[in-house]
């Protein structure tokens, strides 16, 4: 079949992990249109502009949704997309209305959930039964992809230690926080745990859960010259992989995620995870599987149960429960590592966990798979 021309429009962050790495097709990016600037809700639309001589054959947006008579396909990431409160009114109600009737248009070929958290999330916010139908007909899930790093299991670094490794960007949202609390209660017990921070930081005010005073926080940023902790800021994607493969566990805590992707990336080199139970988390993570997971209270929706509740609280007690879940959640790991750490069999228990990682990205992840499917998917919307 002749390659197709697919146009990229939407959410770029979103369709990096969420592309097919060796596809037969030609992908050319759409240039931005900064509308939201003008009005927020454009912030759904997927605008693109090319050059005359451009066209396409076929479109994928990522977290918007196109107006156009091509065949498209659109991922979401991010519920409930275009849906808003009982109390949306006017201009912005009936722009939703009409973005909402692309998705149940001929021409959208599929929707495409990167997580079942994302896709029950988005569902749940449908009051249209009609639409919900119709939804249901095109939907399907493909997990985010990447590169596979090793074919093989892993063995603990040392026997005797245990070595984490935390990845993520928003440092307390993400459970970075949690991270140099375990590694001080392992200098308290004189438990040999230590621990690598690669972060820019960034936290409170702006950041989903934290909270917005950034002082705060400073007794926790002062943990990272703990001498169990290696602190190494922003760093190179291959240097972050190369350093996930020489760590026993990688370790994200977090009150709040949409996906994940560096649990899944990192499981390309056989490393389990260590998480909490929210959003799609547990769809990477299976605990005694190739990780643990940690249970904080959630709702049915799946997000941590102490979400929003600062806005009802007020702010002192919006601190009480994030450091509350905070200093659980450092309890727990640590008692999980306590207990893996005085297991006779843990060379065997781990190498048990690290091939469950690498069978979970391969069956889930890896980046060919994924593009065989993708690319099927790209044949059928111009077939049909």
């Amino acid at each position: 079949m002749k390659p197709a021309s697919i146009a990229i429009a939407g959410a770029k962050h979103i369709s990096i992990p969420n592309l097919p790495r060796h596809s037969q097709n030609i992908f050319f990016k759409s240039l931005y249109w900064p509308l939201d600037r003008i009005w927020s809700p454009f912030q759904n639309l997927a605008t693109w502009r090319f050059p005359i001589s451009q066209e396409c054959d076929l479109l994928h947006a990522f977290n918007a949704i196109p107006v156009t008579n091509k065949p498209f396909l659109v991922t979401i990431s991010v519920p409930p997309f275009v849906y808003k409160s009982k109390r949306t009114r006017g201009a912005e109600a009936l722009f939703f209305r009409f973005l909402r009737s692309q998705l149940t248009a001929g021409n959208c070929k599929k929707i495409i959930f990167q997580s079942d958290y994302a896709k029950q999330r988005y569902l749940n916010a449908i009051q249209n039964e009609k639409h919900r139908k119709i939804v249901l007909e095109k939907e399907t899930i493909v997990h985010p992809n990447f590169i596979q790093r090793t074919s093989e299991p892993k063995a603990l670094q040392n026997k005797d230690r245990v070595n984490l490794i935390f990845v993520g960007g928003h440092f307390a949202r993400k459970g970075g926080v949690v991270a140099v609390r375990v590694a001080k209660k392992a200098l308290e017990k004189n438990l040999p745990i230590s621990v690598r921070i690669i972060s820019d930081l960034k936290l409170g005010a702006g950041v989903p859960t934290d909270f917005p005073n950034k002082e705060q926080y400073r007794p926790d940023l002062e943990l990272l010259d703990l001498p169990n902790v290696e602190f190494y800021g922003r760093l190179p994607n291959d240097r972050v992989l190369e350093m996930m493969a020489n760590s026993d566990f990688q370790i994200m805590p977090s009150l709040h995620d949409e996906y994940g992707y560096s649990i899944a990336e990192g499981f390309s080199t056989a490393t389990p995870a260590i998480a909490t139970n929210i959003c799609a988390l547990p769809e990477l993570v299976r605990d005694n599987q190739n990780g643990y997971i940690i249970s904080l209270g959630k709702k049915e929706n799946r997000l941590w149960s102490g979400w929003g509740n600062w806005k009802r609280l007020g702010s002192d007690r919006h601190w009480e429960l994030v450091d509350r879940a905070y200093n659980y959640l450092a309890e727990e790991i640590f008692t999980r590592l306590q207990l893996f750490l005085e297991r006779s069999d843990r060379q065997e228990h781990y190498e048990m966990l690290s091939q469950g990682a690498l069978h979970r990205f391969q069956i889930a992840h890896e980046s060919r798979k994924m593009s065989e499917i993708l690319d099927r998917m790209y044949g059928e919307a111009l077939e049909n």
